[in-house]
C-alpha cells in the first residue's frame, strides 16, 4: 500500500483528499504545516509521495520543498504541489525546486488528483526499477 504525506492547512480539503486517497488504497499522513523541520516529518512518515500546498502557516510549501529536496535522505521522494496559486511564475518556481508536478486545485477534481498521483508513482517506480503501486 503506497503512503502519501499531505501538507495542507485547509481541514475541509484535507478530509476530502484523505477519503479519496484511502478509497484508492493509500495510507495517508496529514500535516497542516511543514513546521520548522519538514525533513524530520518526511523521515518519520516515510511516504512514497508528498503532496505540498504552498500557502500554509509557519512555513510555505516552496521553502519546505527546498529543504526536502536539499536533503539526500528525502530528495528522491516524488513531491507534487497542490495549491491555489496558478500563476506561471509560481508553477515555474515549484518545478525548478524539484516538484514532479504542479497541480492547481481549481482545475482538477479530487478523483483526477488521485489519478495523477497514481501515474506519478507508476512513473517513479518504473524509473527506479520497482513495481508500480497496485
Amino acid at each position: 500500500m503506497p503512503k502519501i504525506l499531505i501538507f495542507e492547512d485547509d481541514k475541509f480539503l484535507t478530509d476530502m483528499y484523505a477519503v479519496k486517497f484511502h478509497e484508492a488504497g493509500f495510507e495517508v499522513a496529514v500535516y497542516s504545516t511543514p513546521s520548522s523541520d519538514p525533513v524530520q516529518i518526511v523521515l518519520k512518515e516515510k511516504p512514497d509521495i508528498i503532496s505540498m500546498d504552498v500557502i500554509m502557516p509557519d512555513m510555505d510549501g516552496f521553502e519546505a520543498t527546498m529543504l526536502i529536496k536539499a536533503d539526500p535522505r528525502t530528495r528522491d521522494i516524488p513531491l507534487y504541489f497542490l495549491t491555489t496559486l496558478g500563476q506561471q511564475q509560481d508553477i515555474d518556481r515549484g518545478l525548478q525546486l524539484g516538484a514532479t508536478e504542479y497541480l492547481v486545485k481549481a482545475t482538477l477534481t479530487p478523483s483526477e488528483v488521485v489519478e495523477r498521483v497514481v501515474a506519478i508513482l507508476r512513473l517513479h517506480k518504473t524509473v527506479n526499477g520497482k513495481e508500480p503501486p497496485s
